[in-house]
């Protein structure tokens, strides 16, 4: 069962803007609650488990994000900066999203555009012959994301 760690950063999507993404650090835990940092503000939270791990709902609306200690940001080194995308690594099975370390990343999200769009074409063309891991929405979702980095890949 996954849990939160003190010093790992965490993140949740909007309910009503997926695209944007909102980050907690973790400052400190008890068994039963976790101190956290938000937006450069300090405040303590109820922790809830489930069958997926350890989970938080600091605000009490209803479309608050839940954190949940499966939904880790990553630091790590990319293998190839410009690598083909046949040699991407698949994503990650446990929702987790991986960004290059800061040093290697890159200056802009040109370098990004192309891969992306790549992929994406060859998952639509897996997914007519039913060879795509990937499901509807997934695929609706990159084929979103695809259209606007398309725009910058040209």
């Amino acid at each position: 069962m996954k849990k939160f760690e003190v010093g790992h950063v965490y993140f949740d999507q909007y309910a009503c803007d997926h695209e944007t993404i909102s980050t907690i650090k973790i400052i400190k835990r008890t068994p039963k609650t976790v101190v956290f940092e938000r937006n450069g503000k300090t405040r303590r939270a109820k922790l809830y488990e489930d069958s997926n791990g350890e989970y938080i709902i600091p605000d009490h609306y209803s479309m608050a994000c839940v954190y949940r200690a499966e939904r880790e940001l990553l630091d790590e080194e990319p293998e190839q900066v410009n690598a083909p995308v046949e040699q991407e690594q698949p994503a990650a099975a446990d929702n987790t999203i991986r960004f290059p370390a800061a040093a290697q990343a890159p200056a802009a999200g040109y370098s990004v555009a192309g891969p992306l769009v790549d992929y994406t074409m060859r998952e639509m063309v897996l997914s007519i012959f039913d060879k795509s891991d990937l499901r509807a929405k997934e695929l609706d979702f990159l084929a979103a994301l695809t259209d606007r980095a398309s725009s910058v890949a040209r």
